[in-house]
């Protein structure tokens, strides 16, 4: 979700399913890696966005 602001906001969401199921589908990673992966990605992307938002807002 990180790269939303350049790729545009409503294509990650769109890639991003299709993106987990071809790891499954392919054999390359167990269930749980690919959901352990997705949630940790998640998390990631959304603390580092508040981050990022937050030091645009405090700059004078």
């Amino acid at each position: 979700m990180l790269y939303s602001g350049l790729v545009g906001r409503n294509l990650v969401p769109t890639l991003v399913p299709p993106m987990l199921v071809s790891r499954l589908v392919l054999g390359v990673h167990y269930p749980t890696d690919v959901l352990a992966g997705a949630a940790l990605g998640g998390a990631v992307g959304g603390i580092l966005r508040r981050r990022l938002t937050s030091r645009k807002r405090n700059r004078p």
